[in-house]
């Protein structure tokens, strides 16, 4: 039951250029640094904020817009990923946030963002105003080894871009401007289609729309089909030229079947945007994002803000930033502390050193995501375990979905949503607390200066869960997330120090 991912095998390629899960604000300035401030000292705190696998840059432009209206400090967010299609992207909308008038630039962003094919005019506005940017770079380092690495920071009104790239990444940079030779908006289409579309596995996306309402069905069949991102009866005839940032694989769709950009945004959100179709979900998501992208590009005009942004592994960066001097207020790193990927030790090891000291910001955090741990764990204990767990399930199960027999197949369709409910109501937090216990997590946390916080102040431990506190309305949203329930965030801090200088600890920084 707890099976760690889609019941379903997923077709297409494995970049993840849209966000899997809600975006998070990782800061929440007010409600941490502003908490106790009898006197709005934190609207003038700098604060430095690090994404060390930020996949898309969601959380951080969710994070900038959450920024007090007030604040007048600086504000450094450092973002990087180890896949350079990511950064690429990112790199091309900051850009165009910082180029262009917001008005201009909000279009231009969003759609480079979700949009598999844009007006022609709208890239070649890209390639006239942005690339040269990057081009005038690579001229200055054409004759350096391709492994060389070079920094260098594009300065606006208030804010700036500081890219630190190889070389061999600067120079590839430019192709995400550029259409590939061959390509147009047929070609893409059908490669597109192939993946979101294929006709081997119509049957197991039937199923998954099965547990959805008639409305994302039906938007979500369009999106398949053209692979824009406007409200369901806008017209799409001005966009016909293939977006290059999403088919610099051989032209190939670079994503599985099942990437949404839904999926990276809350269903509350997105939904009080829907317009005159209230049913629109698609286009909820896009009015949404036209007004936050929006306001963060304003922000972006009268706010000192500065992105840095790398491309490695993230167990690689720390050695990059400790020269740097930046010691952060948070770092988020996505789930690369899922075993399969860096560890929960290694990751300690490798950034708890960066935080923010207790006695310079008591609020400052490590924000580390489990994705797979507690169904990894469920699978270690086996059929014993499952066989055990599926009467408790069961009776969970009745309070949303009422009487009569619940089964585990996947045969009948009409079975489909009770078998998503029951994989989601498995005692996780006895799942977690063993995984816990296996990984040594409070005795790494220790021996790194750090310790595991029993009250967050970020995001909830598990914000997706459906317990028996949830309400049936709660968990018609929840149900329609891509969310399994058993996502954990875990937040750090670190140990206060054996010795302060005064009475308690101050997040005051030192006169600019």
């Amino acid at each position: 039951m707890l099976d760690g991912g889609s019941a379903f095998v997923a077709t297409g390629a494995r970049r993840f250029l849209w966000g899997n899960l809600p975006a998070l604000d990782i800061l929440k300035l007010e409600a941490n640094e502003g908490k106790d401030d009898q006197r709005p000292h934190h609207l003038d705190l700098d604060i430095n904020l690090l994404f060390a696998a930020s996949g898309d840059c969601r959380n951080a432009i969710k994070t900038i817009v959450g920024l007090p209206n007030e604040y007048a400090g600086q504000c450094t967010a450092v973002l990087n990923d180890a896949d350079f299609a990511v950064v690429a992207r990112n790199i091309m909308m900051l850009l165009s946030a910082l180029h262009f008038d917001p008005a201009a630039s909000t279009p231009i962003i969003l759609h480079l963002w979700y949009s598999a094919l844009l007006p022609e005019r709208m890239l070649t506005i890209l390639q006239k105003e942005i690339l040269p940017y990057i081009e005038n770079v690579c001229a200055e380092i054409q004759d350096r080894s391709s492994r060389s690495f070079h920094v260098q920071t594009f300065k606006f009104v208030t804010s700036s871009v500081r890219l630190c790239l190889r070389k061999e990444q600067w120079v590839q940079l430019i192709s995400f401007f550029k259409v590939p030779a061959g390509l147009d908006k047929d070609v893409v289409t059908t490669t597109r289609q192939k993946v979101t579309l294929d006709d081997k596995k119509i049957d197991e996306l039937d199923l998954d729309m099965f547990r959805w309402p008639p409305d994302r069905r039906m938007g979500n069949w369009k999106f398949r089909s053209d692979g824009v991102l406007l409200p369901f009866g806008c017209s799409r005839e001005e966009f016909d030229t293939p977006n290059p940032t999403f088919f610099q694989d051989r032209g190939e769709w670079p994503m599985n079947h099942s990437a949404d950009p839904l999926n990276g945004w809350l269903h509350t959100d997105y939904m009080k945007k829907s317009r005159i179709a209230e049913a629109d979900v698609y286009g909820g998501l896009f009015f949404f994002l036209r007004d936050l992208l929006l306001d963060f590009c304003n922000r972006l005009q009268n706010t000192r803000i500065e992105f840095q942004f790398y491309s490695m592994d993230a167990a690689d960066l720390p050695t990059y930033l400790r020269p740097e001097g930046l010691a952060f207020d948070r770092i988020e790193i996505d789930n690369i502390c899922d075993r399969n990927y860096v560890g929960p030790a290694t990751t300690l090891s490798k950034f708890i050193p960066l935080l923010q000291p207790k006695s310079r910001n008591p609020y400052a955090a490590l924000i580390m995501l489990f994705l797979n741990a507690t169904a990894e764990k469920g699978m270690e204990r086996g059929s014993a375990y499952q066989t055990a767990e599926t009467p408790k399930r069961r009776e969970r199960a009745r309070k949303f979905i009422g009487g009569g027999t619940i089964a585990f197949t996947l045969r009948d369709p009409k079975k489909l949503r009770e078998y998503y409910i029951l994989r989601s109501l498995g005692d996780f937090d006895e799942l977690f607390d063993s995984y816990s216990r296996d990984v040594r997590l409070d005795a790494h946390a220790k021996e790194n200066g750090a310790v595991m916080r029993s009250d967050h102040r970020i995001v909830g431990k598990w914000p997706y869960r459906i317990t028996q506190d949830t309400s049936v309305e709660d968990f018609e949203i929840i149900s329609r997330l891509s969310v399994r329930g058993w996502e954990r965030y875990v937040e750090f801090e670190r140990e206060a120090e054996k010795e302060l200088v005064g009475d308690r600890p101050s997040y005051r920084r030192e006169e600019r």
